[in-house]
């Protein structure tokens, strides 16, 4: 009897943690980005890429882990965003933070500190 009641219970708990709000922020943007040199045509997105999808960032043709979860967004003025994400490269998981820049509607840049610099992207069109 004291087993049944203790299966009951853990069957209704794990039906409960779905229902348990997520603590991932979304993004401040969205879409397909460019690491390439603009062009008079606009970036070309054949080359390295990021996309940001909600609380999901990929990163594509570049040198950094390629897949990222959003664990929060603070938003520090109009245009600045600190963010922290958790990265993921097969059995590895760490966490990465920056800040992110939006310039203008086309242009975002992330502040990569401590080791990897300023990176600007241009939206793909």
């Amino acid at each position: 009897m004291r087993r049944m009641m203790l299966v009951g219970f853990l069957v209704a708990a794990g039906a409960a943690v779905p229902a348990l709000p997520g603590t991932a922020a979304e993004y401040p943007v969205s879409g397909r980005w460019s690491y390439q040199q603009q062009t008079e045509n606009g970036p070309s997105c054949s080359g390295p890429t990021m996309e940001f999808n909600g609380n999901r960032r990929l990163d594509s043709g570049g040198s950094s882990a390629p897949d990222y979860r959003n664990l929060s967004v603070d938003q520090i003025d109009r245009s600045v965003y600190k963010v922290v994400d958790t990265m993921f490269t097969g059995p590895v998981q760490g966490q990465v933070s920056y800040t992110l820049r939006v310039l203008d509607d086309d242009h975002i840049e992330m502040d990569l500190q401590p080791s990897r610099g300023v990176v600007t992207l241009e939206r793909c069109k």
